[in-house]
């Protein structure tokens, strides 16, 4: 009860509810005590009518008394939204890490060079995307949490639009990552979508880069020599959901010229190297 804003008392409420619960949290991180308080359940309806004890926050600074007043405004409507907290200074203060702009430099770097990358390059993310252990992706998942604001587990294309501009993206550059992230077409981005277009090959070390290719290569099945044929990419890419028709052009030509169809790994690193485009 003590974070339930007037709204939610009245039946009648949103997402700017939740930014009231946040003031609350903040109230009481700076003073100790929560803003609104009542003997029974029932009395809190007119505990959150009244004004808090703003002298209890006397110590805070002035940016962190101003943006918990901001919070506790009682017309939900005039409350920030939660794109605008993470921008305000107070909260960039703390860089916290599971939030935006805590993520601006690792991931979203990544997602911004995603409409940059040849047909290749975006291939071979997917192709990893579908392999890399979530587990050890800590950064990218709150990434993803942080984004995904109604915790669906996807992000509809405003959420990541939104997102992006947040984090300083122009409106048509968001529009364009969104576009390449959301491969089926769904309006849905999902987390391996996701993964795909954080993954920038070209901004690992070659070390890190050719790993990746490996595994990249891997789920093509190579034989004991080493090699590929074209059954053995179509049997891999179906069980991912894709196929031969989605394999760049550069990827099939250079398949036809080794001997029956086959390529190996070195050639296959090969056409990412040279392929600038």
């Amino acid at each position: 009860p003590p974070f339930m804003a007037p709204e939610v008392w009245a039946g009648n409420f949103g997402r700017a509810c939740d930014i009231w619960a946040v003031g609350v949290m903040v109230f009481y991180l700076l003073t100790g005590q929560y803003p609104f308080m009542a003997a029974k359940i029932e009395d809190f309806a007119a505990a959150v009518a009244a004004e808090p004890q703003w002298t209890l926050m006397a110590g805070a600074s002035t940016q962190g008394q101003y943006i918990c007043w901001q919070m506790l405004c009682k017309a939900e409507a005039s409350r920030p939204t939660a794109q605008q907290l993470v921008q305000h200074p107070w909260f960039q203060h703390f860089d916290l890490g599971g939030g935006l702009q805590g993520l601006r430099k690792t991931v979203c770097r990544g997602l911004m060079g995603v409409a940059r990358r040849s047909n290749f390059e975006k291939f071979v993310g997917r192709l990893i995307a579908t392999q890399l252990d979530a587990g050890q992706l800590g950064r990218v998942n709150e990434a993803f949490k942080a984004m995904d604001a109604d915790g669906d587990g996807t992000l509809s294309r405003d959420e990541l639009h939104g997102s992006l501009v947040t984090l300083g993206a122009k409106e048509e550059e968001a529009a364009r990552v969104v576009d390449e992230l959301d491969v089926a077409r769904t309006g849905r981005i999902s987390y391996t979508e996701f993964l795909a277009g954080v993954t920038d090959l070209r901004q690992k070390t070659v070390q890190e880069r050719d790993a990746l290719l490996w595994l990249a290569w891997q789920q093509f099945g190579p034989d004991e020599r080493g090699l590929v044929r074209t059954s053995d990419i179509q049997g891999a890419l179906a069980t991912r959901g894709m196929t031969v028709a989605e394999m760049p052009q550069a990827f099939m030509q250079q398949l036809r010229k080794g001997a029956s169809g086959t390529m190996d790994f070195e050639t296959f690193k090969g056409l990412f190297e040279a392929d600038g485009s």
